[in-house]
Order: C-alpha cells, then structure tokens, then sequence
C-alpha cells in the first residue's frame, strides 16, 4: 500500500483530483486521506464522488471553513471542529483523523480532539 494525504477536500477543488485518480491508476496499491473543508463540500455531487472514491479515498477532518482566523487559532474552536465532524461523520472511517488549517493549533486543540472522538491529528 502506498498512502498519501491531501488538504482543502471542497467542491471547488473536486475538479482537481482527476490527477489522483490518474495515480490511482497508475498504482492500484494507493490510498488517500482527504482532510475535507466541510462547509463546502456536502452536496449531491460530492455525494457522488464520494460513492466512486470510498474504497481508496479515506476522509479527514480539516476544519468547516478555510477562513481568517484559522479555526485552530479561534478560542470558540471546539465549536468549529465539532461542526465539522458532525458534517462530514457519515462519509469518515470510524477511527478518524484531523489536519488543522495551516498546521495551527493552540494547547487545548488535542485535548478537544480526543473529546470528540478523533484518532489523532495530523501534522504533516
């Protein structure tokens, strides 16, 4: 198995992972992880792609939306991250993930991700 991630899963950017699907095709051994903005994702399309791309394409939390300030620096951020699991919890594996916009988070961002049931965060 060879397993990669990728950042900013969102409609707007759906039109771009042709190029993973041509890795995919190119190595039938690969998986992703694809931390999702899910304030812009969840809609029949997605829906769609998401039923053609379940077997490989793994999703991870990446924050509800991708603005100024970052969630992860919000002092309200466990209402934020909870929001966005709550979106995207139907299409996640059970032990799910999360990649903070940026990589920026404060002290109390693991303790709320183990709160809500996160496996782990992912850095990088």
């Amino acid at each position: 198995m060879v397993l990669f991630s990728t950042d900013d899963l969102s409609i707007d950017n759906l039109k771009y992972f042709k190029y993973w699907d041509l890795a995919k095709d190119k190595n039938p051994e690969l998986k992703l992880i694809a931390f999702a903005v899910a304030d812009k994702l969840i809609c029949d399309e997605f829906k769609e792609w998401y039923e053609l791309h379940k077997n490989w394409v793994e999703i991870g939390v990446h924050c509800y939306d991708h603005n100024k300030v970052q969630e992860g620096w919000r002092e309200d951020q466990r209402y934020w991250i909870a929001k966005a699991r709550d979106i995207l919890l139907p299409y996640m594996p059970k032990r799910y993930l999360y990649r903070p916009p940026g990589f920026r988070f404060l002290p109390k961002t693991e303790s709320i991700l183990k709160s809500l049931g996160f496996s782990g965060i992912a850095h990088q």
